[in-house]
Formats: structure tokens, C-alpha cells, sequence
């Protein structure tokens, strides 16, 4: 699906979430989600507590025209849309009355790194300048300090302490720094008739200021753009594209298969089947490496809900995850259930409803080797 048009009226689940991280990661996962306002304030913003170590934290454009806001219901041509939107990358485009288009990208490429784009274009016939300005507003919880402007040499830049971490938004172009309403980059424009402007920002969110702030540099430098479109186009292969004629339907099935893949994480780029975090939001807990392998723990009633999604575009992942529960089972051939265990409480065992799934895939990718490989295992834990 090349192009989407998702607004605040539209369904709308936006996670941003890194699905690969390194094993000598040592940062929490960081977990951000799109806010489409009620209010006309600022009508998007992307949004995290940082694995609850922050009370909140935003980050979002703004348009400054002689020193009033363009972020307004007032002056939208078009409401801000979702054009295009993948597992750790989205991008929101905005038509203003006075010819202005707004386009502004983020995605998550590590771990603690959020990072993006933001430009403007003129599209109208007259000169327009003014400021285009990206805002940063942390309330941390706890001890910590908000969000403000501090300079690191000829750098401008926004930073903030909460909890362990100590994020730094940095953003190319030589910006200034504002204070109205929040802490914000901002840069001046003078835009003739066809003219655009952009940047690349980033927001690096590592334990300290000094490894936040030179991350945040090396992010824009590096040449995220030929990634970000290899990462599109390999997700367009692996989304089933379904038209029924109603918009909002048409964005609820793309939605479902996108979200599902914000679940996986992969942890070695040898390693075929990813960890799966059965809950991954933004007012979450936050899952260090360390805890990461204690999350993969689905349920065979949870495969059968993921195949819904899945398949038919994505058999070899689903047909990974079977595998990896199969081998699971003990020499008795049982297959329990670990969560909620404890002393008291004694794992339940699974429905055999493996071997259905395991068929499904194989009438999708027709892999003979996938089933002579789970068939002895199906055997082993359906056997009364």
C-alpha cells in the first residue's frame, strides 16, 4: 500500500518501537505512539513516558507566521494525515491555506533513537518566510529537569533528565532555540514560489547527556534514507493489501498486520525467529535486554490469533514462532503454559491446536521440510 490517509477521524493505532536490538544494548525499550489532539493547540504529537520514567514527553512540528501558530484548525487546508506508516516509521504530511505543505517523518531505527525528518514547501505564487520549529516537552517524573536549551559547543540543542536517561534533540541546519510555548529548534525560512526547506532531526534518549548528544549527531549523518526505503518496500511485500470499499475497513486490516509486527523483536540477525512482547506501549513498563527473552512466552490460542494477521503474506514467520513453541515441550511430550506459574499455582497445558496452524502454514508455503520437522513433535504432544 503505497499511500495512506489516516486523520483524527480515521482508526488510528500508531506505534513506533526498534525491532532490532544489539546484545550490547543497555538501554530499556523506548516505545513512542501518535496523538492526534482533540484540542487545536497542536494537533499531532508523538508521545512516550520512556517505560514509565517520564510523565510525558512530545515531540512536534510547528509554523510560526509572523509570530502566530499555523498548528491550527483555523488555518488547515487538509487536516494532518498519515500518508505512510510501518513498523517504526511514519510520516504525516499537512496543507495549509496560505500554500504551505508541512511534512514530517520519524522513525526508530535503535533502540534510543527517534529520528525523522521535517520540511515545508511553498506551493502558492507569493513569497512566504517565517520559522519552522520542532518542539520538545518532557515532565519527568520524579526527580529529573524538563525539557530547555542548552548549547554544546556551536550546537543548539534540547535536552532533559528523568529516571536513567538523559535525552538530547538535535536537529541540523544550525537552528536557534525558542521558548514559546515549550522548548523548540527552530529554524528561519524564505520560501519563493516552489521553494522548500527540511532538515533532519533526532532524539537520542541514552544515559547521559554526553552519549545522548554525540549518538544524536552521528544519527543524521548516516544514511538512514536508502534504509528507510528498503524497510518500506520489504513491508509492502509482506502487507495483503485488501480493498472492501469502505475506507476506515481498508485501514483497520492494514493497521492489524502493521501493529502486529511492532510485537517482534529481533535480538540476532542469525536467529530466524524473533522475541515476541505481548504488550509494547508507551505507558508500559519498559523491557530491558535483559528481561527481553522472560516476554517470549505465547500461548498456542495466541499463534492461532497471530495466524489471522499473518498469514498468507508471512508463513515463514509464523511457522518460525510454531517451531520455536514446539521445542518447547518436555521429554514427556507435555506442553505447559509457563506464565502465572508459581509454588502454588501449577502451569496449564496446552490445546492441541498446533497441528491445525502447522497445516495452515504448510497449505500457504507448501515447505515439505517445515513438516517433516514439526510432524514428529505434533505427534509427541498430542499423543494421549
Amino acid at each position: 500500500m503505497d499511500r495512506l490517509d489516516f486523520n483524527k477521524h480515521s482508526p488510528k493505532a500508531f506505534i513506533l518501537a526498534a525491532n532490532r536490538w544489539s546484545d550490547t544494548s543497555n538501554v530499556d525499550d523506548q516505545v513512542w505512539s501518535l496523538v492526534f489532539n482533540q484540542s487545536d493547540a497542536h494537533p499531532f504529537h508523538l508521545y512516550t513516558t520512556y517505560g514509565l520514567q517520564a510523565r510525558l514527553a512530545q515531540i512536534y512540528p510547528d509554523i510560526l507566521i509572523d509570530n502566530q501558530s499555523l498548528m491550527t484548525g483555523d488555518h488547515f487546508q487538509s487536516p494532518p494525515t498519515v500518508t505512510h506508516y510501518s513498523p517504526g516509521f511514519l510520516r504525516i504530511i499537512s496543507h495549509f491555506k496560505n500554500d504551505l505543505k508541512l511534512t514530517f517523518s520519524a522513525e526508530t531505527p535503535d533502540l534510543a533513537i527517534l529520528m525523522g525528518t521535517v520540511s515545508i514547501d511553498n506551493l502558492g505564487k507569493s513569497l512566504i518566510a517565517g520559522s519552522l520549529a520542532l518542539i520538545f516537552h518532557l515532565i519527568p517524573l520524579g526527580k529529573g529537569k524538563r525539557s530547555h536549551a542548552e548549547k554544546i559547543g556551536t550546537h543548539h540543542i534540547l535536552s532533559a533528565q528523568t529516571g536513567d536517561l538523559s535525552p538530547v534533540l538535535y536537529m541540523t541546519g544550525g537552528p536557534t532555540v525558542a521558548n514559546s510555548p515549550y522548548p523548540a529548534l527552530s529554524l528561519f525560512f524564505k520560501l519563493g514560489p516552489g521553494e522548500s526547506q527540511s532538515a533532519t532531526w533526532s532524539l537520542v534518549s541514552r544515559n547521559t547527556l554526553e552519549g545522548s548528544f554525540k549518538s544524536a549527531r552521528k544519527a543524521v549523518v548516516r544514511p538512514w534514507h536508502q534504509t528507510q526505503q528498503a524497510s518500506l518496500m520489504n513491508h509492502a511485500r509482506q502487507t495483503l493489501e485488501i480493498n472492501t470499499g469502505n475506507p476506515d475497513w481498508d485501514a483497520a486490516f492494514y493497521l492489524a498486520q502493521t501493529i502486529s509486527h511492532t510485537h517482534f523483536i529481533d535480538r540476532n540477525p542469525d536467529q530466524p525467529t524473533p522475541v515476541v512482547v505481548r504488550s509494547r506501549l508507551p505507558d508500559h513498563q519498559a523491557i530491558s535486554p535483559q528481561m527481553l527473552l522472560d516476554q517470549d512466552d505465547l500461548t498456542a490460542l495466541e499463534l492461532n490469533h497471530l495466524a489471522q494477521v499473518l498469514l498468507p503474506q508471512r508463513p515463514d514467520l509464523l511457522a518460525a514462532l510454531v517451531q520455536s513453541r514446539l521445542n518447547d515441550r518436555q521429554e514427556d511430550g507435555q506442553l505447559f503454559v509457563k506464565r502465572n506459574t508459581s509454588p502454588f499455582i501449577k502451569p496449564y497445558r496446552e490445546p492441541p491446536i498446533l497441528a491445525g496452524l502447522s497445516l495452515e502454514i504448510f497449505e500457504v508455503n507448501h515447505d515439505q521440510d517445515f513438516l517433516e520437522t514439526v510432524f514428529p513433535m505434533l505427534c509427541q504432544v498430542t499423543q494421549p
